[in-house]
């Protein structure tokens, strides 16, 4: 069964999936979203969030880099060798800090225009 992943090619959370798919050698086919303006889940892979990545294995569709770090690894390497699987609560916290940290990098702010 192939996977296909939905995304950008510079997105930090794309990257994150598309490394644990690399470091566990599973072939899948990329598929770059065409615009991130799109206001259509047909190009974020159906992600009802229309946000990116998803990772499609099938019927079964993934959103959220991390979860599907986490299906990967118990489904394709169980054994665990990047501890997706096991992490301390230091771990978590380090995550969550790490995801906040890229989600505000990506996050669109309208300043108003300075009027002379």
């Amino acid at each position: 069964m192939s996977l296909t992943l939905f995304g950008t090619p510079l997105s930090h959370v794309t990257r994150k999936v598309r490394i644990v798919l690399h470091e566990f050698a599973i072939p899948f086919e990329f598929q770059p979203v065409e615009s991130l303006l799109t206001e259509e889940a047909e190009g974020y892979g159906l992600n009802p969030l229309m946000r990116i990545p998803t990772l499609v294995d099938g019927e079964l569709r993934l959103i959220e880099s991390d979860y599907i770090a986490r299906y990967l690894t118990e489904t394709r390497a169980p054994h665990d060798p990047l501890d997706v699987l096991r992490p301390s609560y230091a771990d978590l916290n380090r995550l969550a800090v790490i995801n906040g940290i890229m989600a505000h990098e990506v996050t669109l702010s309208f300043w108003p225009l300075a009027v002379d």
